[in-house]
């Protein structure tokens, strides 16, 4: 069992480092584009707001 073990252990261990220098790059451009979806919903939200304000002057 403990040669199984052993033997298991650094591949899962090589499997997680390439898993997390492959996956690192596609989770910061998908953290980008939810930033930028994010930043748009905001500015729609925020124009909303000044409209309505602009309404209830006039």
């Amino acid at each position: 069992m403990a040669i199984v073990a052993s033997l298991i252990f650094p591949v899962v261990f090589l499997i997680m480092v390439i898993y997390q220098r492959l996956s690192t790059p596609i989770v910061r451009r998908v953290r980008t584009y939810l930033a930028d979806i994010n930043d748009s919903f905001n500015e729609i939200i925020n124009g909303m707001t000044i409209i309505q304000q602009f309404r209830q002057r006039a």
